[in-house]
């Protein structure tokens, strides 16, 4: 009675049935990745259109849902998200194509942002200084710092030091903008006051 052999080639046989289903899921993780990197990133309430190769009228679908029946498709969206938009084409003769790759769309939120510091008024002597945070609300974003409308360089930290030496008021300004479309972006303000310092006074 052989057993040893048998035994070797259920184990061989188990092994490969392991490394078959970590190579399957491997490829769907792949695909569903692949699937979930968009094709176009675009502000919210921005218009965008599609459009296709074989310039055939067309059936267009969002999220597997029909959408509109024309050459290009046009949208303004309305909320943010992730969007899959597919197509059939249709020849003169009525025939149609199978279903198009899908087309991967992310609507982008629009930006909130705000300014916030210990104090908004300095001294103007020499050594005073205020730090100004630049709060978000979304993450994956730039910065960009102003002083009344006028890029600061280099200054593209979410903090910023500031400090004056002549009095009066100054406005600053952080520029929030989406790092994967920096034309997505919004700015906010804070006005900060200069006094100048009193000289150090004598006793009498």
């Amino acid at each position: 009675m052989v057993i040893a052999p048998l035994i070797r080639v259920k184990e061989n046989y188990m092994k490969k049935t392991k490394l078959t289903i970590i190579l399957i899921l491997i490829f769907a993780l792949n695909l569903k990745l692949k699937a979930q990197t968009p094709n176009k990133y675009v502000c919210l309430g921005s218009p965008f259109t599609l459009t296709s190769s074989d310039g055939l009228g067309h059936s267009w679908y969002k999220n597997g849902v029909f959408a509109n029946a024309d050459t290009v498709y046009t949208e303004t969206p309305a909320s943010g998200g992730v969007y899959t938009y597919t197509m059939i084409s249709t020849a003169s003769g009525g025939c149609t194509s199978p279903m198009s790759a899908p087309y991967v769309v992310s609507v982008l939120n629009t930006l909130s942002a705000s300014i916030s510091s210990p104090v908004t008024t300095v001294c103007s002597s020499l050594g005073n200084s205020v730090l100004l945070t630049c709060n978000p609300g979304y993450s994956g974003v730039n910065f960009q710092w102003l002083r009344n409308g006028v890029i600061i360089v280099g200054a593209t930290n979410g903090i910023y030091l500031v400090s004056e030496s002549v009095a009066g008021s100054v406005t600053y300004s952080c520029q929030v903008a989406y790092t994967v479309l920096p034309g997505c972006f919004i700015t906010v303000s804070k006005v900060i006051t200069v006094v100048n310092a009193p000289v150090a006074g004598a006793i009498r």
